[in-house]
């Protein structure tokens, strides 16, 4: 005689969330909560960590470099761990491999770096002199963004070029009462 593994669920239990892919407005509200505490975090590092320059205080080299250990640590290592930044967790969101599986750490690392590279262009645009050079790299950094974020808008999956090279969709759960009903049927 074998015994059933698998528990049956408490009547008082409720049902696991569904899921789908994160509608745009959603991922922009957490994207919204995500900046801002991780601008909070960066600000009094850049604020408080400086060194005179003239008649200015700038942020230390040492400022900077924790600055950047914030900005790639908070979501990577968020991502990585639980697949939720603060505000994915505050919408309900998650992020997993399109399996829907945890995401990892390589993954994690992946997915920021994509998303990452169009504001990379942002110290060659210091460094370009004012003119057409410089428009150019601006219109460059502008197309980049666009490439990683607009499929975004038209994908089915609502996956950017960073979900598709790292193998990854957001997710958002649908309360139980908002759910389409499962089973149409009147009576038994």
């Amino acid at each position: 005689m074998t015994a059933d593994r698998t528990a049956p669920a408490d009547v008082g239990d409720p049902p696991a969330p569904a899921e789908r892919p994160s509608p745009l407005f959603v991922r922009l509200a957490a994207a919204l909560v995500d900046f801002t505490v991780v601008l909070i975090a960066v600000l009094p590092i850049q604020l408080i960590w400086t060194h005179p320059d003239g008649d200015r205080s700038v942020p230390t080299s040492g400022a900077n470099w924790l600055a950047l250990a914030v900005v790639v640590g908070y979501p990577v290592i968020s991502n990585g761990r639980s697949g939720r930044t603060l505000g994915k967790r505050m919408f309900g969101m998650r992020v997993a491999r399109v399996d829907g599986r945890p995401v990892g750490w390589i993954r994690a690392i992946v997915r920021f770096a994509v998303s990452f590279a169009p504001f990379l262009t942002g110290p060659l645009l210091r460094l370009a002199p004012e003119g057409a050079a410089r428009s150019a790299l601006e219109v460059v950094q502008v197309a980049l963004m666009a490439s990683v974020y607009a499929p975004i808008l038209f994908d089915e999956q609502r996956r950017g070029i960073h979900d598709r090279i790292a193998g990854t969709r957001v997710l958002c759960s649908i309360p139980p009462l908002l759910r389409p009903p499962t089973d149409l049927t009147i009576g038994g």
